[in-house]
């Protein structure tokens, strides 16, 4: 074994479940600070990984996106507001709100929305950021500053190894995931969005669309979805699966025809984490679009 997948193996087998969920939350607390006291720029090379992906507006090399460009002149804050981690302890998530201003004090507008990051494990131990995406919406219950607990998903009840138990092929485990997304994308396309993706919500399903309130649950993720009307259809530009086999991710472009059948559809970034329902099916427990900017006017 590799010495760096032999470190990571450590790591997962040092940690109960519960320790590390709490040191998701941690990373993500400290990674919020830094945002604020140091720079967004700074904060987010020093916790995104070297392989992490961004939206800008479609997936993109995150660090090297960052590293090309000056830092923004604005106050990007956020909390976490849930946190989950795979059994294995090698993949988790975060989700939670953000607040957005200027760092110009007369200037006094601020943006709000909803932050969604899968988080994966390094081989020191350490926790870094693999996907980020995240949707506008409206000013939150409580404030970004306010100290909130963080609730903790907790995996289905026997599914998923723990940690230090016989992991999965997670490259084949990935690629499954992966078509599992793209069937639901064809199911999608021949019966729409609501009928698709009924049966496949996790019941504390948290669907996420661009200026809107997170919906959660499957009732209110299926009235969200039934807003956007149109022939919803997608495909994945990469995902992953935790080494227990009971988490996993994808991450793509959607495009949204319109219900006429006439113009150009509206294309989106989209991100999507699943989990291990019992039984071995994947079920949704994160849907989160995010749409691209309207094209500039020719000329």
């Amino acid at each position: 074994m590799p010495v760096a997948l032999a470190l990571l193996a450590g790591a997962a087998l040092s940690l109960s479940a519960d320790t590390a969920v709490d040191s998701l939350i941690q990373a993500e607390q400290a990674f919020a600070r830094a945002s604020v006291e140091k720079g967004m720029k700074e904060a987010f090379l020093a916790y995104l990984a070297e392989d992490a992906i961004l939206f800008r507006p479609g997936p993109i090399p995150g660090k090297g996106w960052l590293r090309d460009r000056p830092a923004p002149a604005i106050v990007l804050s956020w909390r976490p507001a849930y946190a989950e981690v795979a059994r294995a302890g090698d993949v988790g998530f975060t989700f939670g709100p953000w607040e957005l201003r200027s760092q110009d004090p007369k200037d006094t507008d601020v943006a709000y929305g909803t932050f969604v990051t899968v988080w994966r494990r390094q081989a020191d131990g350490g926790w870094k950021v693999a996907v980020d995406l995240g949707t506008s919406g409206p000013k939150p219950a409580a404030a970004v500053a306010t100290p909130v607990p963080v609730e903790k998903g907790e995996t289905p009840p026997g599914v998923g190894a723990a940690a230090g138990a016989a992991k999965i092929d997670v490259a084949a485990e990935t690629e499954k995931l992966l078509a599992a997304d793209r069937e639901l994308s064809l199911t999608s396309a021949a019966k729409g969005a609501v009928a698709a993706f009924h049966g496949h919500l996790a019941s504390h399903v948290q669907l996420l669309r661009d200026g809107a309130a997170p919906a959660r649950g499957p009732a209110a993720a299926e009235a969200e979805l039934g807003r956007h009307p149109g022939k919803l259809t997608w495909e994945p530009a990469g995902g992953g699966v935790a080494a227990s086999g009971d988490l996993g991710y994808t991450y793509g472009t959607a495009d949204l025809a319109p219900a006429t059948g006439t113009g150009a559809p509206a294309r989106s970034s989209y991100q999507r984490i699943w989990e291990r329902a019992p039984g071995g099916g994947w079920k949704v427990a994160v849907d989160v679009m995010n749409p691209f900017p309207p094209p500039k006017p020719a000329g």
